[in-house]
């Protein structure tokens, strides 16, 4: 069985200065704020590992660059307003990354995963979520996601398998210069879907085909390439 590290008044390592802490099992505190690493002290993750700050506006996490050794990571911080998750980087997803739950914005600062460290990930009952650097991964589930709020991809996301949205009022953006989904794609979510909306507007290859039949509406700049059938309607 699994460990569980319990500090109720939250937890603060490697704030500051450099060095690694190791994490295993699960790290919870009561509603308090989770502080580990920072851009010069990594993360690595001992076992799989889930990161969970209990349910308050508190209850923040704040993660440095994470090595995960292959393992799984789940992040979650509730449902309260106010419970940001930051997270500079994770080295590959081969184990798998989970976002939980998330009171407030998800911000990813630089890459998660790799070309050579690619598993699913997995986005449940989240707010905004933003991925700032290139992601790289095998499937991708987006589930849960609060209405009129946006899953947002700003680097290039490159998934070997599929994205999947479930049917509900959320928005998602692909925004990076040259991202490729291998497997068919269908865009369940009720909201908006962007296709290269950044500033300046890229190329997205779906190999397979995308059906966008049930969002809102769908909004494209760039290039769109499809390897098999496009649904729009």
């Amino acid at each position: 069985a699994s460990s569980v590290s319990r500090f109720d008044n939250g937890v603060t390592a490697g704030a500051t200065g450099s060095g690694s802490i190791g994490v295993s099992g699960t790290l919870q505190t009561s509603g308090n704020p989770i502080q580990l690493g920072n851009h010069s002290a990594l993360i690595n993750l001992l076992a799989n590992a889930t990161i969970d700050s209990g349910n308050s506006s508190s209850g923040t996490i704040n993660l440095g660059a994470i090595a995960t050794n292959q393992k799984s990571l789940t992040l979650s911080s509730g449902a309260t307003s106010g419970a940001t998750i930051n997270v500079v980087s994770v080295d590959n997803t081969i184990g798998g990354l989970t976002i939980q739950s998330a009171g407030d914005t998800v911000a990813f600062a630089q890459n998660v995963g790799s070309s050579t460290g690619s598993g699913a990930i997995n986005i449940n009952n989240s707010q905004d979520v933003n991925f700032l650097g290139q992601v790289f991964g095998t499937n991708l589930a987006i589930q849960n996601t609060t209405a009129g709020k946006t899953v947002k991809f700003d680097g290039d996301l490159n998934l070997s398998g599929v994205l999947s949205t479930s049917l509900q009022g959320y928005n998602v953006a692909i925004n990076g210069l040259n991202n490729q989904i291998n497997n068919a794609t269908s865009f369940n979510n009720l909201g908006n879907v962007f296709l290269n909306n950044g500033s300046t507007p890229g190329t997205t290859t779906f190999k397979n085909g995308f059906n966008a039949a049930f969002p809102s509406a769908l909004n494209l700049k760039g290039t769109v390439i499809s390897g098999g059938t496009v649904n729009i309607s």
